[in-house]
């Protein structure tokens, strides 16, 4: 399969099938979930203000978290909150991340994390501006390539642009069989142990490599646990002015999330029970200066009222 981003015009693929005699079985397996769907394609915009080098600047984030929100209320999930060191991890880190966000928040299972051995294949595909290859114990997988340097806008491409007229071009037709491809490797009902691989070239772009059966292989790079208590509570404001309404939500994990203000302020309600990727509305009211405190199980956000 092969798409191009919009942006560099460089094709690249997706790998649907790993060892020829297991190929029949890995294509009923990487059939898109009933949860997720195929949504329509949803054009970057404030991605682009991410740096064709992988970094991630604060206008960076404000733009590729924007564009995530948009094109995840088509599908009807909660905005995507990031861990708080993502802008310190490297790029395959936060391809990873990303991945299992993407997967949590429509109850599908998380890669265990970064695999050594599998990022030596990921980065060779990177260097070599394509797929991955799979290793020669792959009972199951998928790969993705695409040429921007950053993680953020790669996953956006391969998980909300990829469907008819956007840059996969094994997707001209709504009825071609590569159309939403990468998306599918992403979301794909794979057993476990799973794991996975990522690279990074600044030319020749990025590559995501996802093995599930793996009994081979260990999280030995980065852990999807150790990010996973990293994750914040969701809030869609950071100061109200004589109180109103604060959207909350939860991403990458169930969250219990408690509500409290200080003294002159009152909630509808004080306690939301967040599945991941769906959201909440507390309503605060009063007057004078004061904050609204929502803790959830990775620590507290607040929201300043004035």
């Amino acid at each position: 399969m092969a798409r191009r981003t919009g942006i560099f015009r460089t094709p690249a693929t997706t790998a649907l099938a790993t060892v020829p005699v297991l190929a029949v079985l890995l294509s009923g397996l990487l059939a898109p979930p009933a949860t997720a769907g195929d949504p329509p394609n949803t054009g970057p915009r404030g991605l682009h203000r991410c740096a064709t080098s992988g970094a991630v600047t604060r206008s960076c984030l404000k733009g590729a978290l924007k564009d995530y929100a948009r094109a995840r209320a088509r599908e009807h999930l909660a905005p995507m909150t990031l861990p708080r060191n993502f802008g310190g991890l490297s790029v395959p880190g936060q391809l990873m991340v990303l991945a299992n966000l993407d997967r949590v928040d429509r109850g599908l299972p998380p890669f265990g994390g970064l695999s050594s051995a599998l990022q030596t294949y990921a980065q060779n595909g990177a260097r070599n501006h394509g797929d991955p290859a799979f290793p020669p114990w792959t009972r199951q997988g998928g790969s993705n390539w695409a040429s921007p340097a950053s993680a953020l806008w790669s996953e956006f491409l391969w998980m909300y642009d990829d469907g008819p007229g956007a840059g996969n071009l094994d997707c001209a037709r709504a009825s071609d069989r590569g159309c939403y491809g990468h998306r599918h490797n992403i979301l794909a009902h794979y057993r476990a142990p799973l794991l996975m691989g990522a690279g990074v070239d600044r030319r020749g772009g990025t590559t995501q490599l996802f093995l599930g059966a793996d009994r081979h292989d260990r999280a030995d790079v980065l852990t999807w646990a150790g990010e996973r208590r990293l994750i914040p509570v969701g809030v869609s404001r950071h100061r109200l002015k004589h109180g109103g309404k604060v959207r909350v939500w939860a991403s990458g994990r169930t969250m219990n999330v408690r509500a409290t203000v200080t003294h002159g302020y009152r909630l509808n309600h004080r306690h939301c029970h967040l599945k991941a990727g769906h959201s909440c509305t507390v309503t605060v009211r009063g007057k004078g200066h004061g904050r609204l405190t929502l803790a959830g199980p990775n620590g507290k956000v607040t929201v300043k009222l004035s």
